[in-house]
């Protein structure tokens, strides 16, 4: 895997979008561009604040990953795959508590 593979992915997620709905098949755009806004606002913080310590850029991923369980544009089947099965069940838990579809 290349260092560049994650952002190449990013970046051509418009082109594919574009071919599906090309191709007849229905994407909904509202969860890339709410994530995409919410990746912007932690660049722009980590750049403003330049946090030293470890526990500062660990509650920017928490601040980033807990705005995107309120926004709705990540599931339980997301942590499912990141996180440890205990842990997931106890925020999927919470997750449907909170979730706002905006």
């Amino acid at each position: 895997m290349d260092l560049w593979d994650p952002f190449l992915a990013y970046a051509s997620n418009p082109l594919a979008i574009g071919l599906l709905r090309r191709s007849g098949i229905t994407v909904t755009l509202a969860p890339y561009v709410k994530q995409t806004s919410l990746l912007l606002l932690g660049a722009a913080l980590y750049w403003w604040i330049q946090p030293v310590g470890f526990v500062f850029k660990v509650a920017i991923i928490v601040v980033f990953v807990g705005l995107n369980i309120v926004l709705a544009t990540i599931s339980r089947d997301d942590l499912d795959l990141v996180l440890p099965r205990i842990v997931s069940r106890r925020l999927g838990a919470l997750i449907q508590g909170i979730t706002l579809k905006v």
